[in-house]
């Protein structure tokens, strides 16, 4: 068996070669274009996006964009520690905030932690 692979492998020609390599270099993309449009799990994943943004207040703001939704803020504040996990409060907004609107919420995060700690 490994006589005749390599014997197989002898009377490649350049020309074979390349056809090879590019029959796997438009396979590899299309595969994944092929599972974008099929697997929604898949498209979910890949288009979903958040980051933490530092707008100088002492709250955690997250930005995130999900496939097919707009933009959301999430303001959230660690009001305390369970061993090694962080005890998590927070508000979500239903679209993306202002300055002034992040300021409010984070204000308000904050005195509900507070109020969870009493």
């Amino acid at each position: 068996m490994l006589e005749k692979l390599s014997e197989a492998i002898r009377t490649l020609t350049l020309t074979n070669v390349l056809i090879m390599a590019l029959i796997v270099t438009i396979m590899v993309p299309a595969y994944f274009a092929y599972k974008f449009m099929t697997d929604e799990g898949f498209r979910r994943e890949l288009m979903a996006t958040a980051v933490i943004v530092d707008k100088h207040v002492p709250c955690i703001v997250l930005e995130a964009h999900r496939y097919g939704a707009s933009d959301r803020h999430t303001i959230s504040v660690v009001y305390g520690i369970d061993g090694r996990m962080e005890k998590i409060i927070g508000l979500r907004a239903p679209g993306t905030l202002t300055d002034s609107e992040i300021d409010e919420t984070c204000k308000r995060v904050i005195t509900m932690a507070e109020e969870l700690k009493r």
